[in-house]
């Protein structure tokens, strides 16, 4: 991986939007999917667990959140 600051940065921007977007849209489904509060929370946790995982495992390597 390249070590350039632009690079970085761009990593950085590109991995928060990403996980932005998967913690609305894992809200926004467990909404549409139920009418059930409860059921919506585990919907919402399990669709977390399932969008955000795999993101911080690909980002994990260009991360510094180790180094804070």
């Amino acid at each position: 991986m390249s070590r350039t600051p632009l690079a970085a940065a761009a990593r950085r921007v590109l991995g928060a939007a990403l996980l932005v977007n998967a913690g609305v849209g894992s809200d926004i489904m467990a909404a549409d999917l139920s009418p059930d509060v409860g059921l919506q929370v585990s919907e919402d946790s399990v669709a977390s667990m399932f969008s955000l995982g795999p993101i911080i495992l690909i980002f994990r390597p260009s991360s510094s959140a180790h180094l804070l």
